[in-house]
């Protein structure tokens, strides 16, 4: 497909998916920019072991029952400002079934698993996400940082998330599937809501360096995990309160222990907060709305070779092995 007509598609495509039968007005701009918002949990989660992390998820979830309109899991999502589109968008992954999380964990049991099982996805009501800004900026439980981007990365992530959101017929559609340790620029996979916001990024090379600082990567031992990840397993939130540490030794992975990683909405929103008060040259503090955040100008930043947005996963992991093996089945 030529250049030119590729670019329109990927304009065409973003305007009905995102815009819909809106009164459109172009921009007077030139200035390309993505945001991305950090909703931390309402109350903190503790990640030092299986223990912890249980307790505090646990004292969470009750402490904000009644509360309306809640990420428990705390969330990220991605604004993009740019003259490529009619007008100013929001955009994020979720999991497009509630109750299908309260299943696994409550009447299959599947323990820790949940941190990687599958689910159903789909991208953010763009109106839902509105809301969700409003009200989480009243409870000063929002930080945000704009990347100030060329038009280059800009087209570039903007035909990313075309591609990722694809509805080809016998074809996996990677917005489809929601879980804790996809990576959206690995090959069919889906993505959770910060694995899908920073994968917006990392399509066009900005994803910064103090990245790292967001990720959380811990081995789950095998024996905090069940459902059809091992045996059909049942495990107990008892089981669960009594283990202290990750898995640590020599064991196979996917055999004695499975590898996680997955950006934390919190830890963005803790260092989006520490970084403003440095007077960092790079980072500058800004605010939007009242709601504090930063600015970093990337225009200069050189995009990616020319090579395809999605690579063949390097490292096993038996989540996304199950989860390929049902996506082999559902194509036949």
């Amino acid at each position: 497909m030529c250049k030119w007509r590729k670019i329109y598609l990927v304009r065409f495509f973003l305007l009905i998916l995102f815009v819909g039968p809106a009164t459109l007005q172009a921009q007077q701009t030139d200035t390309h920019e993505l945001t991305l918002y950090a909703f931390p949990t309402m109350q903190p989660f503790n990640w030092e072991s299986p223990s912890t992390l249980f307790k505090t998820a646990k004292h969470c979830f009750f402490k904000t029952l009644s509360l309306k309109d809640n990420y428990l899991l705390g969330h990220m999502c991605i604004g993009i400002k740019s003259p490529l589109l009619p007008r100013d968008t929001l955009i994020a992954m979720t999991s497009a079934n509630k109750k299908q999380r309260v299943d696994l964990i409550l009447k299959d049991k599947i323990g820790l698993a949940i941190m990687g099982a599958t689910l159903e996805g789909m991208l953010e009501s763009e109106d839902h996400l509105i809301h969700m800004i409003q009200v989480y900026g009243e409870r000063k439980k929002l930080a945000f940082i704009t990347f100030r981007v060329s038009e280059s990365a800009m087209r570039r992530m903007l035909d990313f998330i075309t591609e990722f959101s694809r509805k080809t017929p016998n074809e996996v559609q990677p917005s489809k599937y929601y879980g804790g340790v996809y990576w959206p620029l690995n090959e069919d996979e889906g993505a959770g809501c910060s694995a899908f916001a920073l994968g917006v990024l990392a399509s066009a090379n900005l994803l910064p360096a103090e990245a790292s600082r967001w990720l959380k990567d811990v081995n789950i031992p095998m024996s905090l995990i069940g459902g059809e990840y091992n045996q059909n397993k049942r495990i107990s939130f008892a089981r669960i309160k009594k283990v202290h540490s990750w898995y640590q030794g020599n064991g196979s992975p996917n055999v004695d222990y499975v590898n996680v990683q997955t950006y934390d909405p919190s830890d963005l929103f803790d260092w989006i907060g520490k970084t403003r008060l440095l007077n960092d040259s790079i980072y500058k503090a800004v605010e939007m709305n009242g709601v504090p955040g930063l600015i970093v100008n990337c225009t200069s930043w050189v995009l990616p070779a020319d090579k395809p947005y999605f690579v063949k996963r390097m490292v096993s992991n038996l989540f996304m092995d199950v989860y390929r093996q049902k996506i082999t089945l559902k194509l036949k």
